[in-house]
């Protein structure tokens, strides 16, 4: 099943919008990153089970660690770009926007000695009142994206009428949008993050079966704080506090059995075999 396509969006647990939500004022000029063992952790797994994926870096955390960049294309993985500080693309202007794609592109390209082509906006911030986005990752050479929720009960992403398989949302811009099931007439999200540490493995795995079959990658995404259980813990017991701690500790246990399962893909790899699949534009 080599249409799985795995993804980790490299950040920091503080930049999780849940924790700036629960904490508005944390200062996170004082938070440790933690950022570099469970990305090691990623690498040395995908190592071991044979797969490949595309690490979406914050430009901050690049320029911050630039060995970790290397270390990611020296395991033979794509390095993509998302954003430099992790600002969602809504509380942007469109030259704010600009600016911040092409800087974390040149960060990454620096660290890495490799073109970067791909995106995925912070908080999957790509929405119906900025699609204005792909022209501007078009100007500054990006050739995919992959930011849009393809459907409509989370308040603040989503995209509820974008197709369920990658299209071009732009002439030069591929869109691979998240992976979701239809239940009952009804989207629902099984690609990754908290939807994946709240599901049991067996709907993970249903979901991907699914979707393989019907002829469309099953794009699924991670992010390192997710396999990081002694990070700290702020806010107080609430649906967000929920969201962004439950099932930390088995989050591992349940990534293995994936990479048992079936041998992942970056984007990079999925587009050169595939690329003649994407004929949907809009």
């Amino acid at each position: 099943m080599e249409s799985v396509i795995f993804s980790i969006d490299v950040e920091a647990w503080h930049d999780a919008r849940v924790i700036q939500t629960m904490q508005p004022h944390l200062n996170t000029k004082k938070c440790t990153d933690r950022v570099i063992e469970p990305t090691l952790w990623l690498l040395d797994s995908l190592d071991e089970y044979g797969g490949k994926a595309t690490f979406f870096v914050l430009g901050r955390i690049a320029k911050k660690y630039p060995n970790l960049v290397k270390e990611i294309v020296h395991r033979g993985h794509e390095v993509g770009s998302h954003g430099f500080d992790h600002v969602p693309l809504t509380e942007r202007t469109m030259a704010e926007t600009l600016e911040d794609i092409l800087n974390s592109k040149d960060i990454l390209e620096q660290c890495s000695g490799k073109a970067v082509s791909g995106y995925r906006a912070p908080c999957f911030s790509l929405t119906k009142t900025n699609t204005w986005v792909y022209e501007s990752l078009a100007a500054a050479g990006y050739s995919y994206d992959s930011s849009v929720f393809p459907f409509s009960l989370h308040p603040e992403y989503g995209l509820s009428d974008a197709p369920l398989a990658p299209y071009y949302a732009h002439d030069n811009i591929v869109e691979f949008p998240l992976s979701c099931i239809s239940l009952f007439g009804i989207r629902i999200p099984c690609g990754g993050g908290a939807y994946f540490r709240l599901s049991p493995s067996l709907f993970t795995k249903h979901c991907m079966t699914t979707i393989t079959h019907s002829n469309r990658p099953f794009v699924f995404y991670i992010h390192p704080w997710e396999l990081d259980d002694a990070q700290p813990r702020v806010g107080s017991f609430s649906v967000n506090y929920m969201r962004h701690y439950s099932f930390l500790s088995s989050t591992r246990k349940k990534l293995i059995e994936i990479f048992k399962t079936v041998k992942t893909v970056s984007f990079k790899q999925w587009i050169e075999k595939h690329r003649k699949q994407i004929t949907t534009r809009i």
